[in-house]
């Protein structure tokens, strides 16, 4: 009856503690655990109720949408561990026990450790253990915990987590990262920054290759034609620093409440192969420096100097537009130009303003036209440059619905409703 009610108590998430007594005989040594700990006489249980925080089911949600697994180790009972799992959301399936942690191998414990593992009578070693057969399968670990058992966890993980105002100095001195309140909503949102970096920092990279992939084709293609210079050397640096303003002008980072690309707080960044990360860079840039050859060659005409210019200042101009185009599209810019009066879009805006207007410059302005030696264009050039231009965005616009987070979908009471 003692051990049902044990049991009904556990898996109704209750910690259990059963206390005894027992008069120690005088030859009995009370330093001898095994010694003193027969006879007993049970006098009851206490049960403790320690529930989850309010807020820890949305915690384990956003962790879950943002591509991280869970695992429960604690030194509970595993009835108690499984019901306070189930309480926020968490179904880990079999319960593992440190006594099963010890008879089995690392292998065996990888295979256990998929998915999300709830793991009870865990003591410091286990933890340490589990820590490094995860690491060992390339996995990056953070543990989260506040008491003097968690230590060698959090020294061992790649990030420690604790909480100020919990656990003592130790605990927080073993740890990487002391936030003030919620430990695991702490992890999701340093796991979110580190993501909008990573999606800035790799925009910018590819626009600049991009942008040099176009420019070596096009020289390299016009060398390797028996062309006249396709673009001067001059224009090309008119158009690096034209690229390099608009970058100062567009910000560095978006809003923290917003993700760098549609859905990225949902999917976890995986490392690419070169094929993968390389594509995308060398498509944009055979297109710019096709598309600026094929504008060059097509108004080339006759050996003349008149010729030459029309046809120099054209490619100038495409080269410049399309490298534009594809910088704006190729990342989180193209959204916010249909969110113009949010700060990102008027940044945004003002790029593009800055932009068009500077090149509109050189071709036009007699100053700029002495400089870079270009002559204007007839509305014909710009119809030709706009077409050229429109792959890219349908392209971004393509890859845009792609990326898009699906709509939930409502049911038949939900449209009802509405």
């Amino acid at each position: 009856a003692i051990d049902t009610d044990r049991s009904q108590a556990a898996q109704a998430g209750l910690r259990v503690l059963a206390v005894a007594h027992r008069r120690l005989p005088e030859a009995v040594d009370p330093q001898d655990a095994d010694a003193v700990e027969q006879d007993l006489t049970l006098l009851g249980l206490v049960l403790i109720e320690d529930p989850p925080r309010a807020d820890a089911a949305d915690a384990i949600a956003r962790t879950h949408a943002a591509g991280m697994r869970v695992l429960v180790v604690t030194p509970d009972a595993p009835e108690t561990a499984a019901a306070i799992a189930r309480q926020v959301g968490i179904d880990p399936g079999p319960c593992l026990t440190g006594d099963a942690i010890d008879a089995i191998d690392d292998d065996a414990l990888t295979q256990a450790l998929r998915g999300e593992a709830l793991v009870a009578h865990a003591s410091p070693t286990h933890a340490v253990r589990i820590v490094d057969v995860l690491q060992q399968r390339g996995e990056v670990v953070a543990w989260a915990g506040s008491g003097i058992h968690d230590i060698p966890a959090l020294r061992a993980a790649d990030l420690g987590v604790t909480r100020t105002g919990r656990g003592t100095e130790a605990v927080r001195d073993a740890a990487d990262v002391v936030i003030p309140d919620d430990l695991l909503g702490g992890i999701v949102l340093g796991a979110l920054e580190g993501r909008r970096h990573r999606a800035a920092v790799s925009h910018q990279i590819r626009t600049r290759l991009t942008r040099t992939t176009g420019v070596a084709l096009t020289v390299i293609g016009g060398v390797a034609l028996g062309l006249h210079a396709v673009v001067l050397p001059l224009q090309i640096l008119w158009m690096h620093g034209l690229g390099d303003g608009m970058a100062a002008i567009l910000p560095s980072l978006p809003p923290r409440d917003v993700a760098p690309t549609p859905g990225l707080a949902d999917r976890r960044p995986a490392p690419q192969g070169w094929v993968r990360a390389w594509t995308p860079i060398a498509l944009a840039g055979t297109w710019i420096g096709g598309s600026t050859l094929g504008l060059f060659l097509t108004r080339l005409g006759e050996a003349s100097l008149a010729s030459t210019a029309h046809a120099q200042t054209i490619a100038f101009t495409g080269l410049v537009a399309l490298t534009m185009v594809h910088q704006l599209v190729s990342g989180r810019f193209g959204r916010s130009l249909a969110a113009p009066g949010e700060a990102t879009g008027r940044r945004v805006l003002l790029a593009v303003g800055v932009g068009a207007a500077a090149q509109l410059a050189a071709v036009y302005a007699p100053p700029l036209q002495a400089l870079l030696h270009t002559v204007p264009l007839s509305p014909t050039d710009w119809r030709d440059l706009g077409l050229l231009c429109l792959p890219l965005l349908l392209s971004a616009g393509l890859l845009a619905i792609r990326r898009a987070p699906p709509r939930p979908q409502q049911t038949r009471a939900s449209r009802h409703a509405a």
